[in-house]
């Protein structure tokens, strides 16, 4: 069983997406939409990563490591 979602004209396993945010609030979203999440901190900003299920990046381009890793 998959999850999809769609918008407009794409449709999206859930369990293929990732939901990127710079907030505690965007991983809660992502979790509660049951879409993977990927925390950016800033390195410019001194904020510490939230005890939530996520991946942590404080570079963007680490997102493509992640990709990977999950389609792996």
């Amino acid at each position: 069983y998959r999850r999809i979602i769609s918008y407009g004209k794409y449709s999206l396993a859930l369990e293929s997406c990732l939901y990127v945010g710079e907030r505690s609030l965007d991983i809660e979203t992502a979790n509660n939409a049951g879409i993977g999440s990927v925390l950016y901190l800033d390195p410019s900003n001194p904020i510490e990563a939230t005890g939530q299920k996520a991946y942590v990046v404080s570079d963007l381009i680490e997102i493509a490591d992640i990709v990977n890793e999950i389609q792996s």
